[in-house]
């Protein structure tokens, strides 16, 4: 008791306040589509944070698990190969440009991505091998559900700037205050513009037919 008299008062936990909001994908024609992985976050400070696991993108079954990834700025993201064949990650992102080479299965490369922002990877063997990584500069982010809603607690009051994140089309930012212990209603519409998924290999070339 003495020590904790000693010491004083705890310093009072920041205000926050809670985001909820809803999200609709149109074609251009504004047709409502199925929704694809969406990201809504806080863009606007820094605030370093730990993910819940080690951030790992694993090739399998010729696919990248997960395809979406979400990491916080300055985190070492592993890539294990789980195939018997070998794969060859890479991206010209202009937020992260890197080739990891070829390896086979059963060993992994690792990578520490210090910028916010999207970074689309794929395979230099296999084309249908497409994922993305969403380098975050705070914890404050949501995954959208499959129903459209996101829930986003704990957000530092003040004018915040919102957006939007998905891969087949433009972002989306929202200005928004957010008053202590209030809770802020928000709805987004983002249109999708990329329809195809046909690249090229890290070379700028067709990949060859019998991949």
């Amino acid at each position: 008791l003495a020590l904790a008299v000693a010491a004083g008062p705890l310093p009072a936990a920041a205000p926050t306040g809670t985001i909820r909001g809803t999200v609709v994908v149109e074609d251009a024609q504004g047709q409502a589509l199925p929704l694809p992985p969406v990201v809504v976050f806080v863009e606007d400070f820094v605030e370093p944070f730990s993910p819940a696991e080690a951030p790992a993108v694993r090739q399998f079954n010729k696919r990248f698990q997960p395809s979406l990834l979400v990491v916080p700025v300055g985190a070492p993201v592993t890539f294990p190969n789980d195939d018997p064949i070998d794969h060859n990650v890479f991206s010209v992102s202009p937020v992260k440009t890197f080739d990891l080479g070829l390896y086979g299965g059963g060993k992994a490369k690792s990578l520490t991505f210090d910028r916010p922002g999207p970074i689309r990877i794929y395979c230099n063997i296999h084309p249908q091998m497409i994922g993305d990584i969403l380098v975050l500069p705070n914890r404050h982010h949501a995954l959208v559900g499959a129903d459209g809603a996101f829930t986003m607690e704990g957000v530092p009051t003040g004018t915040r700037r919102l957006r939007a994140w998905f891969a087949r089309g433009p972002s989306v930012p929202r200005p928004i205050d957010v008053e202590p212990g209030a809770e802020h209603v928000v709805a987004f519409k983002l249109l999708q513009t990329v329809v195809s998924e046909g690249h090229l290999n890290k070379l700028g070339q067709p990949y060859p037919v019998k991949y």
